[in-house]
């Protein structure tokens, strides 16, 4: 709750500030490939995931899933995302996003599938705008924290007091239009 709050404010913060020349509301409406790896997840490897993005003038939808196949059983989670993206201080060669997402994980136990929901914020930087005559890529980096309801199964080590997943990827970003 304390995660949601906080990019609740940050929004609300940013908005109310957008009449000033350093903030601006995404114009883009783009059809994006993202594809990332979370070295975060565990001591034992990554997780890696694939996604779509929409980008909608200001705001955002995405369809994701991504796979961690070092746990026992495995984790695969299918997630929906959406929120609001903006430049700061006119360079929209660096592009910011917050948002929530809401979605279901997938253990190789059996006993699936496990709901999850949380919320998202991350950059991307278009390289090249920097960089000219480089290929329509984009880098940057996200960070999710996810409520997840199948930390609570005793079976697979998680208690009431770790159901919240904090997690921080690199992400790479190709133009589908």
């Amino acid at each position: 709750m304390k995660r949601l709050i906080f990019i609740m404010v940050m929004l609300i913060t940013f908005t109310s500030q957008a009449q000033f020349n350093w903030f601006e509301w995404n114009q883009d409406e783009e059809f994006l490939l993202n594809v990332w790896v979370d070295p975060t997840f565990t001591d034992k490897g990554e997780q890696y995931g694939i996604g779509v993005t929409k980008e909608l003038g200001g705001g955002w939808v995405s369809a994701e899933i991504s796979y961690y196949g070092a746990l026992e059983p495995y984790y695969l989670d299918l997630v929906g995302s959406g929120g609001a993206n903006f430049h700061l201080f006119r360079n929209d060669a660096v592009k910011y996003y917050v948002g929530g997402r809401l979605g279901w994980i997938h253990r190789g136990d059996g006993y699936s599938p496990h709901a999850l929901m949380g919320v998202t914020g991350g950059f991307d930087i278009k390289i090249n705008d920097i960089i000219r005559g480089f290929p329509d890529v984009r880098l940057g980096l996200r960070y999710w924290g996810d409520f997840r309801t199948d930390q609570h199964e005793d079976f697979l080590g998680g208690t009431d007091d770790n159901q919240w997943r904090d997690n921080v990827g690199g992400v790479v970003t190709f133009p589908l239009n």
